[in-house]
């Protein structure tokens, strides 16, 4: 199993996209799926530092769109757990609506836990629990 939050989220869905077959289940919490979407929609802060990470929309967009989870969402095999606040200001909610959208469209098993209450990551105590409870099913 692979996951990780925010860029280990992105990184996690990546790596289930580059080698598919290696890996039985995926956690995605907040991450990037689309990397033209997300500098589309975040905020401008967040933005500047993400232009120096991944590059710059409307000028980088082929290099963007290469390394877009989003974009080989096709490879991805196995199933997958995504949350993501809805206030979140890092990660815009639209990146975990659009890869568990994908992956249904494709009939992986994929479970989304979109926390009203949150922003970027699991604070909360009730969701911290909720979070627990959601991975220990069966």
């Amino acid at each position: 199993m692979i996951g990780g939050i925010s860029y280990g989220g992105y990184m996690t869905l990546l790596a289930l996209t580059r080698q598919p077959t290696l890996w039985r289940a995926g956690i995605d919490g907040s991450g990037m799926s689309n990397l033209v979407t997300m500098e589309q929609l975040e905020d401008q802060t967040i933005r500047a530092f993400d232009d120096t990470e991944f590059g710059v929309l409307g000028k980088d967009d082929a290099l963007l769109v290469e390394w877009s989870p989003i974009t080989q969402v096709d490879r991805i095999v196995a199933p997958v757990f995504v949350y993501q606040g809805v206030r979140d200001p890092v990660t815009p909610q639209h990146e975990a609506d659009q890869i568990v959208a994908a992956l249904r469209r494709r009939g992986v098993p994929v479970e989304y836990m979109l926390l009203a209450n949150e922003g970027h990551g699991v604070t909360r105590r009730e969701n911290i629990i909720a979070e627990h409870m959601d991975l220990q099913r069966p």
